[in-house]
């Protein structure tokens, strides 16, 4: 059997222009199908997109990775069945209401947990009309409900003049949150079950798009770090994610459950938990900094796009993921003693910077 890392996942599911070869889509899986090398047996053989130097290979190699054997996508023996690997293609209609924005627009509002002053505006009228009746909110952002990693928003001041055009393309209309830590759950399901959950922390720009993720196998120093820098109790947090990930098992989803949240600030300048962002029924990249954090159990791991190499007391290895041929050069990051990284000492420097 070949493996596929199907990056396009979303575009396979929502996107009606979708051709499997077509080279918008192939760019996205050729820039990260190597992540997979994480996850890889040397009895796996994957179908690549990329054209992997011998330095690269050796690279992988040296750093401990048990490659698959590569076939080229031109080259494969098209009577072998192929394994989607980021996102199952087992049920279409069912994935597409699992991963979709609306779903989650639907499930957060009648859990109460989200989307409390957005609205999905069919209209320009209704943008219009929506603005009207919250005039005490002025910065808002509009959104793709097919979009991906936060790719395609569109950010503007109520006050400003919105072409037509941008807001018939992005029918989600919310209010910009003052966003201070972007978080990452994945619920593991193995057999209709829950088995294993984990949090990351998303390094996301200020309208979401992901940058990178950091995490650690120490979970509960994760729990500790939330509570005590938030000041909410995180049995009150893990109860909310629970709720949701409980909905979204009644419809018996093949693949994980991710949720994405946040932690903001209020007009009083207070902090507050924004539970229900959206949820993918995929593999994501959370799942893969978690797979990187198994290298250093006791560490703090991070994943970051475009990261020059770092010189820092505290770093106890790092290298480059990424081959050298992408255009998303990417860096891991491993910080010794977690509990004390996560301490009061760096809180200001590890998640209150904006990247």
């Amino acid at each position: 059997m070949y493996t596929l890392v199907n990056l396009d996942y979303e575009a396979y599911l929502f996107d009606s222009h979708y051709h499997e070869n077509a080279d918008q889509f192939v760019r996205a899986i050729k820039e990260f199908e190597h992540v997979f090398f994480l996850f890889s047996k040397k009895t796996d053989t994957l179908i690549t997109f990329n054209d992997y130097s011998e330095e690269d290979l050796q690279h992988y190699k040296t750093l401990g990775f048990e490659l698959p054997n590569l076939v080229a996508k031109h080259r494969l023996n098209k009577s072998l069945p192929i394994e989607y690997w980021w996102g199952k293609k087992h049920e279409v209609e069912l994935e597409k209401f699992l991963n979709s924005k609306l779903t989650s627009i639907m499930i957060a509002k009648k859990l109460h947990l989200g989307f409390y002053q957005g609205a999905v505006v069919n209209s320009y009228q209704e943008f219009l009309t929506h603005l009207k009746n919250h005039q005490d909110i002025t910065e808002w952002v509009l959104k793709n409900p097919f979009g991906m990693s936060g790719r395609g928003h569109y950010l503007f001041s109520s006050d400003k003049a919105i072409p037509e055009h941008i807001v018939t393309s992005r029918t989600i209309l919310e209010p910009l949150y003052k966003r201070v830590l972007d978080l990452g759950t994945t619920f593991v399901i193995k057999d209709g079950k829950i088995v294993n959950q984990f949090m990351v922390i998303n390094f996301n720009d200020h309208i979401g798009q992901f940058k990178g993720a950091g995490t650690t196998l120490n979970q509960k120093a994760l729990a500790d770090f939330l509570e005590l820098t938030f000041g909410i109790p995180f049995a009150e947090i893990q109860h909310q994610l629970q709720l949701i990930a409980d909905e979204y098992l009644q419809h018996k989803p093949q693949n994980n459950i991710q949720i994405d949240s946040f932690f903001y600030l209020d007009k009083l300048g207070q902090f507050q938990f924004y539970p229900l962002v959206e949820v993918n029924c995929r593999k994501t990249m959370g799942l893969v900094v978690y797979q990187l954090a198994n290298r250093h159990p006791d560490a703090w791991c991070e994943w970051r796009f475009d990261e020059n190499e770092k010189d820092d007391e505290d770093v106890i290895e790092q290298f480059r993921l990424s081959p050298k041929n992408v255009k998303t050069q990417s860096r891991v990051i491993y910080f010794k003693d977690v509990l004390r990284y996560l301490g009061p000492d760096k809180r200001a420097e590890l998640f209150f910077r904006r990247n």
